[in-house]
């Protein structure tokens, strides 16, 4: 599949929100095809993979879009027919996008960075609805604390 037809493939999936934003990286002309040792793989290595980015991605400042849209669609997808893994690159941001075999329908794609650093900015965000990180803030637990 080319980046061209990727990029295509992408702005069809209607049930990802960010699909401007992830077919804009993939047209980007920095970006490239990476070195894929395991185009092909089960759901449930999948599954499994991105469920554990779910904590590690907080945990280590990594902003990313398109994760929960993606574990969604691979609950809905038989394990009989695995997902072909299409990755690509641009400086610090990757990317991984999953589609249904030969096909060129996309599953799901998840756009990300190192940690510490922003995604670039959706073609589609407007000045009056930027995209934003939620963070909860859990104060310090005082054990020496008086009760009054």
């Amino acid at each position: 599949m080319t980046q061209t037809e990727l990029a295509d493939a992408i702005l069809a999936a209607t049930h990802l929100p960010e699909r401007a934003l992830l077919a804009a990286f993939v047209r980007d002309p920095g970006t490239a095809c990476a070195v894929n040792p395991f185009a092909r793989t089960s759901v449930s290595a999948v599954k499994h993979t991105w469920t554990v980015q779910v904590f590690e991605f907080p945990s280590r400042d990594v902003e990313a879009v398109g994760l929960p849209e993606l574990l969604q669609a691979l609950s809905n997808l038989p394990s009989s027919k695995p997902p072909t893994q299409e990755i690509l690159r641009s400086g610090a941001h990757s990317m991984n996008a999953f589609r249904r075999g030969d096909r060129h329908e996309i599953v799901g794609a998840v756009l990300y960075g190192r940690t510490h650093l922003h995604l670039p900015v959706s073609p589609a965000a407007t000045p009056n609805k930027p995209r934003t990180r939620v963070h909860h803030s859990v104060g310090q637990l005082d054990l020496f604390a008086a009760d009054g």
